[in-house]
């Protein structure tokens, strides 16, 4: 088992705004926080569009990459 501080985090965030500029990505900053509040911290913070297909690969990626994946959006549809 490894370390807390071993363990390698990331985050993917899901929404268009986000790519947009519409809105700032204040969650992934709040899990930053979060993380390191718990003696882990993030090494990576993707941002993908609401479709579907993006959201798929880049998490596909990513879980191969990092020993933990979190993944945060809005409410709204996913194309």
């Amino acid at each position: 088992m490894p370390q807390d501080s071993d363990i390698k985090v990331a985050v993917l965030a899901t929404g268009t705004e986000l790519l947009s500029g519409e809105l700032l990505d204040s969650n992934s900053r709040d899990i930053a926080r979060l993380l390191g509040a718990i003696g882990l911290r993030l090494s990576r913070v993707v941002t993908v569009g609401d479709w579907l297909g993006d959201i798929a690969d880049e998490l596909a990626d990513l879980a191969e990459r990092f020993d933990l994946v979190l993944v945060t959006g809005g409410l709204g549809p996913t194309e």
